[in-house]
Order: structure tokens, then C-alpha cells, then sequence
């Protein structure tokens, strides 16, 4: 018979298994080695140096993690909430992925639109076209390229249809004009250009964050849909409604900011000069 607690052949006891596993869950600073994550062979040579085993291969390292579904060469990456009431600014947004606003339904009129930039995408031209694959012969894809500079992405998605809303262009480098001319784009397309309200979800990038941002969507899309070029007479955090253009209100806007988050509401007017055809930018 054999001791309880004593290992089989070809396995270490379960006490030494068990320290195995907690290295893993260490951070490896915290023994001292320069490593930003650990491999299978630097655990088990930090086993080994800590006296837990006098040997141990990678291999078996790897088979005792896998057990518990330990990875500690896997990291994603993560930002720690900082605001103090960042649970509720972050629940409007959560709260419109679930097609809500303000503890009511959207509307079947209502859409949600997350849009986002990505800067410095390398612009690279194959020197030779692909060779298509045949009978027995792979595709050739030559590996030789010319740099064309930097670019950028700019996307917006219908969160609720992808389908119905995908977005993209290119844009020689982020901005306000570059992200209005994605806006425009949306906005100017149906179900958007007619939609009752269109939520656009954004970081905080400078593009589009804060009140200013609010104000120049707006500015920009009623002066392209109606003939007055009308404001709303009240904008969030104004305590007195904007007196500067003297017009009717034609569309509402609002704006709540998270720790890295805004929900721009836009609703459009009632007149729809706005939905003729106009020359859009084209992706370089």
C-alpha cells in the first residue's frame, strides 16, 4: 500500500504540486528574476533553485498548470476604475448596449453607434502582385513591400446590428475634421439620416471629448440638415440657454461623460435637406 499523501510513479507529491502552482500565480519581480511574465522552463528552474524539486522538466510544469487552467504567460491588457462614481457613468453606456436610456426602452427609432481611432497604421504596397494557388502549388505572396507612410482608422459600428452599420475610412492622421467626416458619413446614410435619436458611444480622445465636441457635432450637423442652422437653445452644463444663435430648437444633444467614455444623444430635425448625396473623402 502506498502512504496517503505520497505521490504515484512519474508524479510529485500533491504538497510540492501545490507550490508549483503558486509560483505561477507570483509576478516574477517578486523573486527577482527580469521577466515580465513566466514561461513553463523559468518555472520550473525557479522550482528547482527554491529548493520545492530537485528537477522538473517545462513539460510537466506545463501538464500541473493546465490542471487549473493556470496561465501565467497569458496577460490581457486592463485599466483600474479611478473615478469614484465610475460604476455609474460606465452603466449608461453598459445601459445602451442593453437598449436603454435613462430607465426607459429605445425607441424602435433609436440607434447606438460606437465609434473609435486607430493612428499609425503603416501603409505598405506589395512590390509584385499575389500569385493565386493551382493544381499542387501554394499561393506566392512576395515578401518585399514600399512604405507609403502612416495612416489612420477611423470605424463606427451599430453596437445592436453590425449588419445594418459598419463604417470605415481612412484618414491621413486623427482630428476633429477627420472624426466630423466620419460622423457625416453616418449621419448622411440611412437608418441614421431619419432615425428618431443616434446615440454615438466615444473615448475621450481630443476628437471628441467634453461640451466644446457637443457643440461643434451639433453646429455642424443641423447647418448641413436645416436652412436656419439652428443650436439647441439649451446645452448640458449651461445654466443659461445659448442665446448666441437666436433659432428654435431643431435637435437635442447630450453628452455623459465616463472615466474614459462619452454618449453623445444626437436627434435630428424634422427637415431632411440633409439626406441628399455629397462627396465623401475616399480611403487612400
Amino acid at each position: 500500500m502506498r502512504s496517503r499523501g505520497l505521490a504515484g510513479p512519474g508524479r510529485f507529491p500533491p504538497a510540492q504540486i501545490a507550490e508549483i502552482k503558486a509560483l505561477a500565480c507570483e509576478l516574477p519581480a517578486e523573486s527577482g528574476r527580469p521577466l515580465s511574465r513566466w514561461s513553463h522552463a523559468e518555472i520550473a528552474r525557479e522550482a528547482v533553485e527554491r529548493g520545492v524539486v530537485c528537477a522538473v522538466s517545462g513539460t510537466t510544469v506545463w501538464r500541473y498548470l493546465s490542471e487549473d487552467a493556470i496561465r501565467p504567460w497569458a496577460w490581457r491588457s486592463w485599466i483600474f476604475p479611478r473615478g469614484p462614481d465610475f460604476a455609474e457613468k460606465a452603466g449608461r453606456v453598459l445601459d445602451l448596449y442593453e437598449r436603454c436610456w435613462q430607465g426607459r426602452r429605445l425607441d424602435p427609432g433609436d440607434y447606438v453607434i460606437s465609434a473609435d481611432e486607430k493612428s499609425q497604421l503603416q501603409a505598405l504596397l506589395g512590390r509584385h502582385d499575389p500569385v493565386a494557388p493551382g493544381p499542387g502549388r501554394r499561393g506566392l505572396h512576395e515578401f518585399e513591400y514600399e512604405r507609403h507612410g502612416t495612416l489612420a482608422y477611423l470605424a463606427a459600428l451599430d453596437v445592436h446590428d453590425p449588419k445594418r452599420g459598419l463604417f470605415g475610412r481612412c484618414e491621413e492622421k486623427t482630428g476633429i475634421e477627420p472624426f466630423g467626416r466620419l460622423v457625416e458619413q453616418v449621419m448622411t446614410t440611412e437608418p441614421y439620416a431619419s432615425a428618431q435619436r443616434v446615440f454615438w458611444i466615444v473615448d475621450n480622445g481630443s476628437s471628441h471629448a467634453g461640451k466644446t465636441s457637443v457643440q461643434r457635432l451639433q453646429t455642424a450637423l443641423t447647418s448641413t440638415s436645416s436652412p436656419r442652422g439652428s443650436l439647441p437653445s439649451k446645452l448640458p452644463g449651461n445654466s443659461e440657454p445659448d442665446r448666441s444663435i437666436g433659432a428654435t430648437p431643431a435637435a437635442t444633444s447630450t453628452i455623459s461623460s465616463t472615466a474614459s467614455t462619452n454618449v453623445i444623444t444626437y436627434q435630428p430635425p424634422l427637415d431632411r435637406t440633409y439626406l441628399r448625396e455629397r462627396p465623401l473623402a475616399a480611403c487612400r
